[in-house]
């Protein structure tokens, strides 16, 4: 890509030393190379989506500056999330780690591996409260 373009990145943890999962999590999202890091939401406890019985999750939203393509971008961090110990058992189920584009820039795209924006921000109450959040002072 040529241009930057300003994403937003939900992350969630309920399992092992949760607030450093999500700092991890973070740290290693800013180190890919032409990615910066732009802002932070506040951490919430909430509770998990799904049918599955499970401990309570961390959540939060941090905002990066990126000239990666969405595609990379997500594949990035699927490998974050294996490397801090996240195990993918049953869907929706608990993790140590799990990172998501909630939106990139003004793209909307759909593939088999990703959608943006993040197909679950309306059904997710948390989702909306990080993004008002780090949007409440961009008027």
């Amino acid at each position: 890509m040529s241009n930057p373009v300003i994403s937003y990145i939900a992350g969630g943890s309920n399992l092992g030393n949760r607030i450093e999962n999500l700092r991890n999590g973070i740290v290693k999202t800013c180190e890919l190379e032409g990615t910066t890091f732009k802002n932070v939401s506040s951490v919430y406890e909430t509770k998990p989506f799904g049918p599955v019985e499970q401990p309570d999750f961390l959540n939060l939203v941090f905002e990066v500056e990126t000239f990666l393509p969405p595609e990379n971008l997500l594949e990035y961090l699927k490998e974050i999330e294996l490397n801090c110990g996240r195990v993918s058992t049953v869907k929706w189920g608990a993790r140590v780690l799990d990172l998501d584009i909630l939106f990139f820039g003004d793209l909307i795209f759909e593939s088999e591996k990703l959608t943006i924006p993040h197909k679950g921000i309306l059904e997710r109450d948390f989702f909306q409260i990080h993004l008002l959040e780090l949007n409440n002072d961009k008027k």
